[in-house]
Parts: C-alpha cells; sequence; structure tokens
C-alpha cells in the first residue's frame, strides 16, 4: 500500500567558475546602502535644528528672568538687548551684566515693534515689578528648518510649534 520513498540529497562543495552576482543585484545592493545612508543624515539635520533652537529658547528664558530680577531690585527700567550671541542688560546707570553663548545663536524674531532693532531684539523691562513692556513673544529658530521655539516674555513659557 505505501511505497517507500526514497529522496537523495547532494550537496557540491564544487563552485563554478561563472558563479557571481549579476549587475542587477549588485545595483540594488547600491541602492539600499545610499537609502541607508542618506536617511540619519536628513533626521540629524533636524534634530540638531531643533536642539539650537530649544538652547537659545533657554538662553533668553534665563535672560528673562534675570532682566526681571534685575530691574526689581534696582527699582528701574532696565533694556535687554540681543548683539549676536551676547545678551547685555543694561539701565539708567550704565551696564548691569550680560551672558554670552558657547555656540551660534539662533535667529531671534518678536512680534513687538519696538522690540525690534538692527541687531536683533531690545526688551524693555519696567519697574517696580520688572515685567516686560509688552505681553507678547520672541521666536526663536532658523527660517526653513520646519519649527520654531517661541517664548512669552511676560511669563517665560515656551512651546514648540511648525511654520
Amino acid at each position: 500500500m505505501f511505497e517507500a520513498l526514497h529522496i537523495r540529497f547532494t550537496i557540491s562543495l564544487k563552485t563554478d567558475a561563472r558563479a557571481g552576482h549579476s549587475l542587477i543585484e549588485l545595483l540594488v545592493v547600491l541602492a539600499i546602502v545610499a537609502l541607508v545612508a542618506v536617511l540619519p543624515a536628513t533626521t540629524l539635520g533636524d534634530v540638531l535644528a531643533r536642539h539650537d533652537a530649544r538652547n537659545s529658547a533657554q538662553r533668553w528664558q534665563l535672560a528673562i528672568a534675570w532682566a526681571e530680577i534685575a530691574s526689581a531690585r534696582r527699582g528701574e527700567r532696565l533694556v535687554l538687548v540681543s548683539r549676536g550671541s551676547e545678551l547685555r542688560l543694561s539701565g539708567a546707570t550704565g551696564r548691569v551684566g550680560e551672558l554670552t553663548a558657547g555656540s551660534r545663536d539662533e535667529a531671534c524674531a518678536t512680534n513687538v515693534r519696538r522690540w525690534r532693532s538692527p541687531s536683533g531684539v531690545t526688551i524693555g523691562f519696567v519697574a517696580p515689578f520688572g515685567s516686560p513692556d509688552a505681553a507678547r513673544s520672541l521666536y526663536l529658530g532658523a527660517p526653513g528648518s520646519g519649527s520654531r521655539v517661541v517664548v512669552r516674555a511676560e511669563s517665560g513659557l515656551t512651546r514648540r510649534e511648525t511654520w
């Protein structure tokens, strides 16, 4: 009824001199390697741009808090001025101090006309409470990066948004 089925496996260790990969196979492998190499580079650039914007926003948060405290303690109007990678705080009696960035600073923009200056942004802080002279925002981020960080000057809060 049942017949025995005999299967014979043979393994040959001999190689054919003509054996190898075809041009199509090599092109497919090269295309995959190129794709794997390019994908991390584009996402790494986005991550670095977001990190730079966040770093600048934290620096501005520190400077705003510092200016509010200094204005309240001195009881006078102080002005926070950005000049390149430097943030200077000065008042009627002269310069109070400065913060210098260790790395490059992101471009800063604002929605308050009187805060705009040719060198960057200038924010006034009014005594006796040391509050900013307008309840508006600073926008930090490189144009074309796809995202920016918004710093609210009156509260120091931040948020990330796409643009």
